[in-house]
């Protein structure tokens, strides 16, 4: 079934995220439109070199209103897995997130995004350059990395919480419409 094709596409850039070896994928899968059939290594190779998002597509495709909601299933986001994607404009984070990944939505659509409890860092330029507005970081936030929403020009509220002990350099440089800081 179509479902599984895509979960096991989806496994298989877990694997290229947490270095090819912690999600296993069937011995074979059949990808790209039942045509054509490949090995664990051959799928691995393929995603890895043509990761959803550093070619402006989406890992998880928008619904029509521009939301994605990332499964509860996921436990982490690959870098750059929605890079480019323009046509998400919010996003559901569940609390399986560890981590806010290098580019996850680096120059993405986002208007305004929720960080879960269960996320403990962002990596560098994971938000850069996007046309946020809102950003709330919960509570299990403790770092901010360098660049993390440089750029984001629309960006106006930010919320941050006392769990947040490090917040590397110009990570809100160039958000010159941000007015509040919480």
């Amino acid at each position: 079934p179509p479902s599984q094709d895509k979960d096991v596409v989806v496994q298989v850039l877990w694997l290229r995220h947490r270095g090819l070896g912690l999600l296993r994928p069937p011995l074979s899968v059949e990808l790209t439109r039942k045509y054509m059939r490949v090995s664990d290594l051959l799928c691995a190779m393929w995603w890895f070199l043509f990761l959803p998002g550093a070619l402006g597509e989406c890992l998880f495709a928008p619904d029509y209103t521009g939301h994605v909601t990332i499964p509860n299933s996921v436990t982490s986001i690959p870098n750059s897995a929605f890079r480019n994607c323009t046509s998400m404009t919010s996003v559901t984070i569940p609390n399986t997130v560890t981590e806010i990944p290098y580019q996850a939505f680096y120059r993405s659509g986002l208007t305004t995004v929720t960080i879960p409890n269960s996320v403990t860092e962002i990596e560098f330029n994971a938000f850069r350059e996007t046309p946020l507005e809102s950003v709330v970081i919960s509570s299990g936030v403790t770092e901010i990395h360098l660049n993390t929403f440089k750029d984001c020009t629309n960006l106006d509220n930010v919320i941050i919480p006392v769990s947040v002990t490090s917040i590397e350099a110009q990570a809100f440089m160039g958000c010159t419409s941000l007015k509040t800081i919480k």
